[in-house]
């Protein structure tokens, strides 16, 4: 499995700086911010959600094959038009109405073949698409209005870098398994292990020199003790996003959310980690800088 990971994880890594780049030119040039990190972030959720529905119907759930993807992406501009809201208005001036939008369209769509059987279950399926994998990505979209595009890039190093400290300190000390019955590869060791990996990553971007080129475009305004606490928090959430996932899983029968990405399974065995970091670290931003 690691020598199918290790190129695909350093592929997605590139591709990850690569869209960090293009997201600071077009600020530079067009002066919008997160043009192209919600861009590339659309299909990467929309692929999920496919993934998403795929466990959601293993449930005996009906749904739409279009309607997964266009409730994750609806939920993903829904925030980032939250984002764009005037300072005299409140996000949820424009953001509730929108989700009732979509709701309504959900319910008419389900009810298109003059059917009601199934049409409770499949509303929930894509409202919990919506805000899973929609709403609360849309998160790195807030924090990017306030952080540049490599301070974004920074939180996701951090959050993988615990999925790796977690994978490899398990390999080598793991005994205390953490949640058999859900998890039964992850353990205490490999847990405190990342989320420590997560930690001194953290506080390796803040001992960058803000004078250097690279401590000027990270902005990352932490002292080392703060930033080796950010670190550990995301680390931790991550990981509680990656036992969410095991949990639908579980529940719909799979060990693996797709075979997309060799030696990681789907989109969604990879962003797991991510989702419940961009709303975490937004706040740990405000409190700690």
């Amino acid at each position: 499995m690691l020598k199918h990971r290790l190129p695909t994880g350093a592929a997605l890594i590139a591709l990850a700086l690569v869209i960090g780049w293009l997201d600071e030119r077009l600020e530079h040039s067009a002066h919008v911010r997160g043009l192209a990190l919600a861009l590339a972030t659309a299909p990467v959720v929309a692929l999920a959600s496919m993934e998403l529905a795929s466990m959601l119907r293993a449930c005996a759930m009906r749904m739409p094959r279009w309607l997964a993807p266009a409730s994750a992406v609806a939920g993903l501009a829904i925030g980032a038009v939250s984002t764009l809201t005037p300072a005299d208005y409140h996000v949820s001036t424009v953001s509730t109405p929108l989700i009732a939008l979509w709701l309504g369209v959900t319910l008419l769509a389900l009810a298109w073949p003059r059917r009601t059987e199934g049409v409770l279950l499949g509303a929930s399926g894509a409202m919990l698409i919506l805000v899973y994998l929609g709403l609360i990505p849309s998160s790195y979209l807030v924090v990017r209005q306030h952080e540049t595009a490599w301070t974004v890039m920074v939180l996701i190093l951090i959050a993988k870098s615990c999925d790796i400290g977690a994978y490899f300190t398990g390999m080598s000390i793991g005994k205390h398994k953490l949640i058999p019955w859900l998890s039964p590869g992850k353990t205490w060791e490999g847990l405190i292990g990342g989320m420590l990996t997560a930690g001194l990553v953290a506080m390796g971007f803040a001992l960058i020199p803000k004078d250097s080129e690279v401590g000027a475009a990270l902005l990352f305004p932490l002292s080392p003790a703060a930033s080796v606490a950010l670190g550990m928090v995301v680390g931790g959430v991550g990981q509680a996003g990656d036992l969410a996932v095991s949990l639908f899983k579980r529940d719909a029968g799979r060990k693996d959310a797709s075979m997309t990405l060799p030696g990681f399974g789907g989109v969604l065995d990879v962003i797991d980690s991510l989702i419940f970091v961009g709303p975490a670290a937004h706040w740990l931003i405000m409190l700690l800088g």
